[in-house]
């Protein structure tokens, strides 16, 4: 092989392992974003609207219904308690991952990547305060 499509072959395995970063960090960062709990804070409000809609559907017995109350108000408890201790170092990683994803990025990039995120998390306000998840 000459050496002029040796640089080419190797310039094209660079921008292909490039690419194949960008769109697994993005994919990441979105799974990420979609598998973080929320802090009980955003959560209160919501959890007997959720419960109502799902479990109303199961035409559960009055005793039924008391026992799922008592393990939803366990856990409530103990994701509380995750928040307190746990929180603050799970936010960490996501920024952290986030803050890694962006230093791969050309300035165009993370411009609009920046701007993708504003409008993801101005949905996921949206999606709140009409008593949802979130994105």
């Amino acid at each position: 092989m000459n050496a002029r499509r040796m640089k080419f072959l190797g310039g094209l395995l660079l921008a292909v392992t490039f690419g194949t970063g960008m769109v697994g960090g993005f994919a990441l960062d979105r799974a990420l974003e979609a598998h973080t709990p929320l802090p009980p804070a955003e959560c209160e409000g919501r959890d007997g609207e959720r419960r109502g809609r799902i479990l109303d559907r199961l035409d559960l017995t009055p005793e039924q219904r008391e026992r799922v109350d008592a393990i939803l108000e366990r856990r409530r408890a103990q994701t509380r308690q995750f928040w307190d201790t746990e929180g603050a170092a799970l936010r960490a990683m996501v920024d952290s991952t986030r803050s890694e994803i962006r230093a791969v990025l050309t300035p165009e990039q993370r411009e609009r990547y920046d701007q993708l995120r504003r409008e993801h998390d101005a949905r996921k306000r949206e999606m709140k305060g009409r008593g949802g998840r979130g994105l």
